[in-house]
């Protein structure tokens, strides 16, 4: 190729690269930007160890104050990872597992949880969570050691998911609805995992 070619290569090579960067700059013009916006993500809002009979198994003021700053905030969904209530520990009854006499309800533990989160709830804030251990039981051994197979506390899914299975999305696999699944929201993916649903195993469904 003589020097006449090699320039008019050059020439084309430069026109055709101005025009992609000219057409790639123009569509990130007409993207219209990314609204700003928020989410809050809070977990582990329990009661304290002790038993005493008739109390509500988590932490009421907290949780309130949480939920206002929440509110106040305009954070547009709340992320709850788990450990929401007491469940099956130091719940109030005579033994510290499960539900004996004098101990709170498991259904009563999650309604006095909904009634803390009211500001939330009533403002329409949308709010997911996903069960800790204190909502599907306990280790067969204290401390927990491999390979960690918890044992289900009697009622306690169930009434889970009569308090929050309407709140989560029915788009998770066989056998985990309203347990494992995903929200989309804006531009965010969020995926809640449930890991008593299917423990020491992948769903790849």
């Amino acid at each position: 190729m003589n020097v006449n070619g090699k320039r008019f290569l050059k020439i084309v090579c430069i026109v055709v690269l101005s025009a992609i960067c000219i057409i790639g700059c123009s569509h990130r013009d007409l993207t219209p930007p990314v609204e700003n916006w928020k989410f809050a993500v809070m977990c582990d809002t329990r009661g304290d160890n002790t038993s005493t009979p008739g109390k509500t198994c988590l932490n009421d003021e907290v949780v309130r104050a949480i939920a206002c700053d929440i509110k106040r905030e305009g954070c547009e969904l709340v992320i709850v990872p788990g450990d929401m209530v007491n469940g099956w520990w130091a719940n109030g009854g005579e033994k510290i597992y499960g539900i004996s006499k004098g101990s709170t309800p498991y259904e009563r533990q999650f309604a006095n949880w909904k009634e803390a989160m009211a500001p939330c709830y009533e403002s329409g804030i949308k709010v997911y969570t996903i069960r800790g251990n204190h909502e599907h039981g306990w280790s067969a051994v204290y401390p927990p050691e491999p390979p960690y197979d918890p044992v289900a506390a009697p009622g306690i899914k169930k009434a889970y998911i009569e308090a929050f299975g309407a709140d989560n999305p029915d788009n998770g696999p066989p056998g985990e609805k309203d347990l494992t699944y995903r929200v989309a929201h804006k531009n965010a993916c969020f995926l809640g995992l449930d890991e008593y649903a299917a423990p020491h195993r992948v769903n790849q469904e």
